[in-house]
């Protein structure tokens, strides 16, 4: 009798586990499942749930700028579209995903998700914003947005996790694929080039009120961006007075009449 009871508890645990998964692992359990750097790198289908069925789930990941356009890079302070697909061989009953982005440099979450679509959710794990579904999908395509982050963070990778079920009510016959992609940071705008760094002399620096430009090439153009990478100020001539600005690190664009671009760190206290 023992022995029944004990079968019938374990049944109903691993078949509160199957309903609870249609949440979201990260709600459920806590974890990422993107193979993202700091999980556990099992993900629903490496450990044998969702795994093993004729669907045959590849994910995709786009990336698009507010003109639709598909990117490779990022400008600080920009909004993106992300898309997510969970594409499929056969008629799934439902899908499934979850994504995490990341600083390359020591892979800290970038936490700028925002506008989710229903039956999503957002959760925190390790300091890390995870996006996935609150409960299970009806349609493949996944459409939210994020915010790039500020001036300096480096390159960025998106790591995403799809699922593709059946909706019997167990991970029997259901499948997962994951995929990741890495966006630049690109300080100047996407039709610029970077010629030169810092070929100009913005003085004093750090300073309270004024700053004085010396360049050996004419300039054509200047503005002063915040961490963000949005301009706040636009600079006339080769003095200017930044004694209304915050308190703060900024950057200088300069752009030559020979078409150089420098960029120049500026401390205002």
């Amino acid at each position: 009798m023992m022995k029944k009871v004990i079968i019938y508890i374990a049944a109903v645990s691993i078949a509160f586990i199957f309903m609870s998964n249609s949440r979201g692992r990260a709600f459920t359990s806590g974890q990422g499942a993107t193979t993202a750097p700091g999980e556990s790198g099992q993900t629903c289908g490496s450990i044998g749930c969702h795994s093993g069925s004729a669907f045959e789930t590849e994910v995709q990941l786009e990336i698009r700028d507010i003109d639709g356009n598909l990117v490779d890079g990022y400008i600080p302070g920009q909004e993106y579209a992300v898309n997510i697909n969970v594409g499929h061989i056969g008629l799934p009953a439902a899908y499934g995903f979850q994504i995490v982005s990341l600083r390359d440099s020591d892979d800290n979450g970038i936490n700028n998700f925002f506008n989710l679509p229903s039956l999503t959710q957002e959760v925190t794990v390790e300091q890390r914003q995870y996006i996935e579904h609150s409960s299970r999908l009806p349609e493949d395509n996944i459409n939210l947005n994020w915010t790039a982050p500020e001036l300096g963070t480096g390159d960025v990778t998106f790591y995403v996790a799809g699922l593709a079920v059946n909706g019997n009510g167990n991970s029997a016959g259901d499948n997962a694929d994951t995929t990741q992609i890495t966006l630049v940071e690109e300080i100047m705008s996407s039709t610029e080039t970077i010629s030169n760094l810092n070929t100009i002399n913005v003085y004093p620096n750090p300073t309270k009120d004024f700053i004085t430009i010396d360049s050996d090439s004419e300039i054509v153009e200047a503005h002063i961006i915040n961490v963000q990478g949005q301009v706040v100020k636009q600079i006339n001539g080769t003095t200017e007075d930044i004694g209304d600005l915050s308190t703060g690190m900024y950057y200088i664009k300069a752009i030559s009449k020979e078409g150089v671009i420098s960029i120049n760190q500026l401390i205002k206290y």
